[in-house]
């Protein structure tokens, strides 16, 4: 989610809470926003307490959520 505001009440979670939110853990986060593009950027709250904002969390999953059931349903093969 490419936005320069953040809304009232966004949530700030750690790293490690972010990886909770996926199942993952924090090696898994720091790949994802070393290597994928459309993952969240962290946002520092100091030289070494990075955060990611919940909603954009959200956002980047439920991107997922609607491209993996797009993909699912273009390889579902029709009913006999």
């Amino acid at each position: 989610m490419k936005s320069n505001s953040i809304p009232a009440g966004a949530r700030a979670l750690s790293i490690k809470d972010a990886g909770a939110k996926f199942g993952r853990g924090k090696t898994w986060v720091w790949d994802k926003i070393k290597n994928d593009p459309t993952f969240p950027r962290p946002v520092y709250l100091g030289p070494k307490a990075p955060v990611l904002l919940e909603h954009e969390l959200d956002a980047f999953l439920a991107g997922l959520v609607r491209n993996g059931r797009r993909d699912n349903a273009a390889q579902t093969p029709p009913a006999i």
